[in-house]
This record gives structure tokens, sequence and C-alpha cells, in this order.
């Protein structure tokens, strides 16, 4: 002891390791653990926290062995030793030791006091690095919760502790959520007399972070600026000071600020050279960045110079080529990349990749952002054996990740999280879409990959519903009842101008949001008993016939040398073959021919589809063959033999009618296959095979609403459905303006098909005029019947380009500039016109505007079949790998297995004339898919595609 407080090292190691011997050979694991904790307490007070790991280690596996520490002290030396791992990059171990943490913390800790606090903090924390959002969000959440009983609000230690869970989120990429609470612990630091400038100037580093990721550059240099002042406040904070201002350099560099950075690197290595002593990594880290600014700057010379001093240097400094700093090797990569010496960046990458691993393990989450940089290092050289290796392990390493944590996210954090994490798959179909001569297994992993990804959020809160549906849990069932109830609320604010909408909102939304979570947690069980939405390659393969095939289409960002750019492509699956990737075209080139095409529907149609007229016109054989050749003649080599295509589509492409795209002058695309379209096409493998024999049940039909009738009015008057009036207009269910007009032609429409169902003595429920209310659609939640067929106008407005003021909106206004696309779709009802119009809704009384926000709060699960005999009832906001956003979407989530949906706007007397012929086949004993493909067909012998071919069958 006098030995090591004196200074004196050596001499005192010496004598401890002779101490130590000495308690291991009389077999007294007390003294010996009594020995070893006096060590580690004079390395505490000499504050060498290095030097304590491997006494740490000894520690922890004496404890194990004879069980001689209070829990509350081997709990710490548990959290000590992880903490360590932490700092020297050790994640692997880290998170072993954290799982440990973990269970004996739960066993021994109870109630709300400090140690409580500090254990759920510290699991938090060590559950937040290694991406266990599951447990290190519920974790810190209870830190939090406590926090408030035993510290302030406004205290630094709160303000310690917000920073972590901001941390959390903000790697986790729910930038919102962290913005907040980063700014929170800020603000009290800023005004608390605290010297804890460290922890200040990383929340200041954070929120630059968040805002770079968003393209906003002011804010993000404005924090940064920030952090770098803090920095400067740190005692003994060169090393904090250093990297900040680095980072500001780069952001300079980024910006092509190039004097500026270069300055604020040169200013970094004054004051960090300093050989033999740590902080000498950062000067050498600030010259290669240095180096990297001039070449980028155009002094080529100046780079090359500095980049072989730095080398030599380095040499000196990293006497272990292992203790290389990483950002030191990222940034060499990066100039070699730049002045295109690849076989040296390629060499530096493998040392990067390789002390990863080391360092972090394979699966560490920590991997991705670092095998990132290699996947488009190696793409980039030309090395795509390695791109492979480092892609395959990429993927797998972010989905694993995403699918722990999806069980602990709501549907916006599963959004943005999704989004933070898919990315990986660009480069996948990148290397596919530059590379042929990658592996079979590669090809198979990316496919697997695009299935799962496909619409995950939709079908997994299918699994959800489903499973709160069909349990006993009545605790379950009431939060499921609350949380619906919350979303009711909201939606009828989210209807209302902004001005004029209540208060607190946004605790409202984040209340939904925490009774969501609790909901996924308490039915985590439950769903393993529902059927996975988790289809392999193999299940989809087992469920084909020899003469089928699965064409999953895509839509990515392509990562090239020269310049980025976004590609459509597909996957093309038979029975007993290999997957093949089939790239397309470019975005910019189907861009192109839509803009060719024209802006109205009509347009489009008489280009594309052959027009509204029988006859073929010149312009309709030109862009329509042209749409072919982009994106379905690079396919048809694949599908020689095939009968019938399962597919689903991807971006752009959701707006196209497939079945309708002409294959010559003569055939469409429905001569040659039968077309059938999914959301994601694992549901081939998910569905239940549907026979002719099926018994057809009720039908629930809504058509010809009284769209002016006064909301007051539909309070009192009772109104049973009226006669079907027999004038068919042509008006087209799509029209704008302030208030829409009257469908006399649906009124026909559903009272046809209800006596078809009449005819065959089955229940037929018509709601008409003042009847075809929102609420009657709405009581059919939890009560739906097999079939429900809505006819009446159905709106898509596009995302907002402005930003809501304070003037005046009328109701259009109001939809088009919601934020959520649930919110801009639709379907219009009896008295929609007043809320349409402007006019504020009456208390107690629907609006007559069903949005597709308050479809998707409802129970039709019974439901077989909807179909919505509207206006771009398809159309909506399509947002990544989920999809289209809209009616569609909605009716999917609220539990609907298959629909019928339009493209465009459609005209009265045709549709109903579609709608009858599609419900007659049906009840004479065809399938659904097989009555409306025999429909179609019998619509195109007397009409062009304008008239029929903008409805599609989903499921």
């Amino acid at each position: 002891m006098a030995y090591l407080q004196g200074g004196e090292k050596q001499k005192g190691e010496t004598s401890f390791d002779k101490c130590i011997e000495t308690c291991r050979k009389l077999g007294a694991p007390e003294l010996l653990m009594a020995r070893l904790l006096t060590l580690d307490s004079v390395y505490i007070d000499q504050d060498k926290k290095m030097e304590r790991e491997n006494i740490l280690a000894d520690i922890l596996a004496l404890q194990e062995k004879n069980q001689v520490l209070k829990d509350s002290v081997w709990s710490l030396k548990i959290s000590s030793l992880a903490g360590i791992y932490v700092d020297k990059g050790d994640y692997a171990n880290a998170s072993m030791l954290a799982e440990k943490y973990d269970s004996l913390t739960q066993q021994c800790f109870k109630g709300d006091n400090e140690e409580y606090l500090q254990s759920r903090r510290v699991a938090g924390y060590f559950f937040s690095l290694t991406e266990r959002m599951d447990k290190a969000e519920r974790y810190y959440q209870e830190a939090l919760r406590v926090a408030k009983k035993i510290w302030k609000e406004n205290s630094v230690e709160y303000a310690k502790l917000l920073r972590n869970v901001g941390t959390m989120y903000y790697n986790s990429g729910l930038y919102k959520k962290s913005t907040e609470l980063l700014k929170s612990a800020a603000a009290i630091f800023e005004q608390s007399d605290s010297t804890v400038y460290d922890q200040l100037a990383d929340i200041y580093h954070k929120l630059a972070g968040s805002y770079d990721l968003r393209s906003e550059k002011t804010q993000d240099e404005y924090y940064l600026r920030k952090a770098v002042e803090v920095g400067k406040k740190i005692a003994d904070g060169n090393k904090i000071r250093a990297i900040l201002s680095n980072n500001l350099a780069y952001h300079y560099e980024s910006t092509k600020q190039y004097s500026r950075a270069d300055s604020m690197y040169e200013d970094t290595r004054t004051y960090t050279n300093l050989p033999g002593q740590p902080i000498y990594n950062q000067y050498l880290i600030a010259g290669v960045q240095q180096a990297v600014n001039a070449v980028n700057w155009g002094y080529l010379q100046k780079g090359e110079a500095a980049i072989r001093q730095i080398l030599k240097e380095s040499t000196a400094f990293y006497k272990d080529s292992n203790a290389r700093d990483d950002r030191f090797i990222l940034f060499i990569c990066e100039y070699y990349r730049i002045t295109q010496q690849y076989p040296l960046a390629v060499e530096w990458g493998k040392k990067m990749l390789s002390q990863a691993k080391r360092k972090m393990g394979e699966d560490n989450p920590g991997m991705v952002s670092t095998l990132v940089i290699l996947s488009r290092l190696f793409f980039e050289s030309g090395n795509f054996k390695e791109a492979e290796e480092v892609i395959s392990l990429m993927n797998r390493i972010s989905l694993t990740s995403m699918l722990k944590n999806f069980e602990v996210l709501s549907d916006s954090e599963k959004e943005k999280y999704i989004a933070n994490k898919v990315s990986t798959q660009h480069l996948s179909n990148s290397l596919l879409l530059r590379e042929k001569n990658v592996s079979a297994e590669f090809i198979k992993e990316t496919f697997n990959q695009t299935l799962l990804l496909k619409s995950l959020i939709l079908s997994e809160n299918r699994r959800i519903t489903a499973a709160v549906l069909n349990s006993s849990d009545t605790v379950l069932k009431r939060l499921y009842r609350d949380w619906l109830s919350i979303r009711q609320t909201l939606a009828k604010e989210y209807a209302k101008p902004k001005q004029l909408r209540q208060a607190g909102l946004e605790a409202t939304e984040e209340r939904a949001d925490r009774i969501q979570k609790e909901i996924t947690g308490r039915s985590s069980g439950l769903m393993k008993q529902q059927q996975t939405s988790r289809v392999s390659l193999r299940d989809l393969q087992q469920s084909l016939a020899e003469d089928e095939a699965i064409i999953e289409f895509v839509y990515f960002g392509v990562f090239r040398k020269s310049a980025d750019s976004a590609m459509y492509a597909a996957y093309v699956l038979r029975k007993n073959k290999q997957p093949e990737f089939v790239p397309l075209c470019e975005k910019m080139e189907l861009q192109k021919l839509f803009d060719s095409a024209g802006s109205t529907a009509t347009g489009m149609v008489n280009r594309f589809y052959r027009g509204t007229e029988i006859r073929n016109n010149s312009t309709a054989t030109a862009l329509g063959s042209q749409l072919y050749k982009l994106i379905w003649a690079p396919l048809e080599p694949y599908l020689k033999g095939v009968k019938k295509i399962n597919y689903s589509p991807a971006g752009k492409l959701y707006s196209i009618a497939f079945h309708a795209i002409p294959v010559d002058s003569t055939r469409l695309l429905m001569d040659k296959y039968t077309l059938q379209q999914f959301t994601s096409t694992r549901q081939v493998a998910l569905n239940k095979i549907e026979t002719g024999s099926k018994k057809i049940g009720s039908i629930a039909l809504f058509g010809d609403p009284a769209f002016s009738l006064d909301s007051s009015a539909m309070v009192k008057l009772k109104r049973p459905g009226q006669t079907a009036s027999e004038i068919i207009t042509a008006q087209d269910r799509g029209t704008r303006g302030g208030s829409w007009v009257d469908l006399p032609g649906t009124a026909v429409e559903v009272e046809k098909v209800k006596q078809l169902f009449d005819k065959q003595a089955l229940s037929a429920n018509l709601f008409t005029k003042a009847s075809a209310t929102e609420e009657n659609l709405k009581s059919l939640n939890g009560n739906a019947p097999q079939v429900l067929h809505i006819a009446t106008h159905g709106f898509f407005l596009p995302e907002p380009a402005k930003e809501e003021n304070g003037s005046t909106l009328n109701g259009q206004d109001t939809y088009t500039l919601a934020a959520d696309p649930l919110l801009r779709s639709g379907l219009i009802l009896a008295g929609g016109n007043r809320a349409w119009s402007g006019k504020s809704p009456i208390d107690g009384v629907e609006d007559g505007i069903a949005t597709a926000y308050e479809i998707s709060q409802l129970n039709l699960s019974n439901t077989e079949l909807v179909v919505l005999s509207a206006c771009e009832t398809a159309l909506g906001d399509v947002k990544g790998s989920e999809g289209v956003f809209g009616l569609q979407r909605a009716f999917k989530m609220a539990g609907v297995k298959k629909m019928i949906v339009s493209l465009w706007q459609v005209p009265d007397k045709e549709t109903a004339e579609l709608m009858t012929a599609f419900y007659s086949y049906w009840l004479k004993g065809k399938t659904i898919n097989e009555a409306f493909a025999q429909a179609q067909a019998e619509m195109r012998k007397k009409y062009s595609p304008y008239y029929w071919a903008a409805f599609v069958l989903v499921e």
C-alpha cells in the first residue's frame, strides 16, 4: 500500500502480487477478496481506471466461485468492469456483463431508493450501447420515474440521466425524442453552477449530429461551435476539445469551407503536439484529416506531403499496430480513397475491419457504421468479393438488432428506426446491380431480407391486433380499448385546423405511443402463437406451382463512384430455381415517361393503356410500349412457361395498372399471365388456399351519400335507404373543389348488388342517402360483414409543400396540410360537405369524412373483401419498404384480407357494370380472384382500359 500510494508502482504491484499469491495458496477466499478489493481501491483513488481491468476480472471470478461479496458490492464491480470494456471498445464482453448485472440487480435491489435508481440507470446505459432497446428504454424510463421522486427535476443529476436517455434515442435514430431530452438536459446544465462541461459538450455534439442527419446545416454548425466553446472549459480536457474541434473542422470541410477547416486542424495540432503522451493521438488524427482537406481543397502535393509525415510519426507512436485509433485508420482510408490509391485504401480498410471485429465482436451493432464505410470503399475500388462479405455481415447485424428492438417501438418510432437501418439494403441491391458474379447465397440472403422488410410494420401490427382480440387477458384488452380511444380523439383533433386543435396534443400522442408499446410488450408471448410473418424463400417456393412465379419489385438508392441515383429492379422466384435479380430502369427514366403521359387521369390512361377509345392510337402505342420495355420486358427471359404471377410493386410502380400494360399491338399483359397483386409477396406463403366452394356470407353496401346533408339533420332524421334513381351519370368520383357533387349512379350500383345477394337469400344491408353516414360505417367495428362495398367519392391529397400558418383554413386545406398521409386520404360520406367546406363540426356527430387514419382504428377482421368503388383509393404516399400509406393500408390495418381499389378517377356507369359482373361471377361459385378477372375480361370486350383497368385486387 505504501509503495503504491507513494507512487512506486512497480514495487507496490510486486508486493501485492506476492500477497495475493500467498492468499491463493492458503485457500482463503475472504482474505484474497479483501486484498483484491484493497488494490482496486488504490487504483480508484489514483484514477487509474484501465489498470483495474485484471483486478476486477479476478474479483468477479472469485465471487462467482465463492460468493463472498454483498450483492451491492458485487454489482458495482460488474458495472465497473463493463465500463472498462466499453472504454476499450470491447462491446462483446461489455454486453455479456450487462446481462449478468441485470440478472443480479433485479434480485437484490427493490423499492424507490438511490440504489435501485442507479441500478436501472446503469442497466439502461449498458443495454443502450448494444442497441437492446427492449431493455434499455424500459430501465431508463423506470430510472426517470424514480429520479423524479428522489432528485429535483432541475438538478444536475437529473440532467445527466436525461442525457443518457437522449443518447439512447439518438443512437437509435429517433432524433425528435433525442433532441427534446438533450435540450432539456442542456438547459438544466446551463442554468446550474455545474462544471460537468464534458457532458454539456457531448450534448451539444449530439444535437449537432441530429441536425446534420436532417441536413439542417445552420443548426448543425451552431451546436458544433457551442460544443467546442464548452470543451475549452473542461479541466484536462484537451482530448475532448481536440475531438470536438476536429468535428467542427470536418463540418467546414463537408460544406466546402476548406480554409476554415484547415485553420482549425492547424490549431488543434498546436496543443496536441506532445509526442509520447496520449493526446498525441489527436495530433495524428488532425494531421490525417488536414491532409484529406488539402486534397479536397485542390492542394494534392500538400496533402501527399502531410500524409507521408503523419505515417512516419504514427509508426513511432503506435508501437503496437493493433493499437491504432479507429478514426486514424478511417481517415487514412479516406485519403487513399479520394486520391484513388485503391490498393492502399483497401489494405487499410481490411485493417480497420480486423480491428473492429477484435474489439467489438462480429455481431455487435456498433460494427455497422464501420461496415458501411468499408462496403462503400470496397465497392468503389472494385473489390466486390470483399464488398459482398462486408455487406452481408452488415445486413445480418442490422436486421438482428432491428428485430430485437421492433417489439418495443410505437408505429412512428418503427418507421424512423427502419429508415435508419434499412439503408444498408440499398448497398446490397447496388452490389447486385454492379457485379454479376456475386454468390447465389448472397442473392438468396438479400431476397430474404427484402421479404422480411416489405410492409413489416403493417404485418406485425396485424399480428399484434389478432393476438389482442383473441386473448383472454382483460388488462391487455383494456389497454387496447384505451389506445383506440386516444387514437380516435387524435383523429378528431387532426381534422381541425391547427389553430383550433386542443392544447397539449403532443402529450396525448406520447400517451398513445406509451400504451401501444405496453400492448406490444404484453402481447409478445401471445404473438408467438400467431402465424409468423417472417417467411423465407423456401416457404415461398413450396407455395408455388411449376407454372407460377413471384416478382418482388424493389426501389433503391444506387451507390456509384461518380454520383448516387435511384433504381427499380425486381427479384424473380420460381419453384425449383434460384432467385434472380433483374435490373429494370432508373427513377428518372420512369418519371420522364410519366411526365410525357400528362398530369390528368384521362391523359395518362389514354397514353399508357390505349386511351378512352377501344381503337388504338399511335401515342398510346408508343408510350405503352416504352412502359412495357422499362418495367416488364427485362423480366420476360425469366418467365418462360409461367402462367400465373404474384407481384408486389415498389415506389412509382404502385400507380401502374400492370394488367393493362400493352405487350404488343394486340395483347395486354393480362392476356399472357394471370396477375395477382400483394402488399408483399410474403403473403403468398401465408395465405390459405381459397376454394370456389367457400360460402359467401353477408355484405354491407354504402352508396349515393347525401354529401350536402346538414350535420344537425343527420342527428334528427332517421331516414331509410331511398329507392335508387335510374339516372346514371358519367360523373367522375373524384371531383375537387369546395364541395362534393352527388353520385346518383352509385345508388344504382349498390342496389343491383343488393338484389344479387337477395336472390341468394344472403344478408345485405344497404346504406344510401342520409343513412350512408360515417356513424353507420364505424358501427361495423367489431361486427363487420364478410364483404364491405363502398361507392362514393374518395380522395388522396399529396404531401404538403408548405407550412400551416395562422390564416383561416378551409376543410380541404386542413386535410391537405396534414403531415400524416392517413389524414390526407379518405372517403366522403353523408354530410361530408359541411366539414370539407370549412364549417365547424357539430359536437357528438361524425363529420362525414372518414379518413384513412380513422378507418385504421376499426376492427374489420371478419371482413374477407372490401370494395372501394371510388376514385384513387389505391393511392397514397409511398414510404420506403412499407408501401402505400392511404386507404388500402388503413383497411389492411383494420384486418381486411382483400381489397378492390382504384388507381384513377372512375366513371359511374361503367364502374357499376363492372361491379355487378364481379359479384355475379363470385356468387356463381368463382373465387374472388377468378370473378374479378372474368369481370374485367368481360368489360374489356366493350370498353377501353380507362373504364375498367383502374381497379386492382390487392391481397
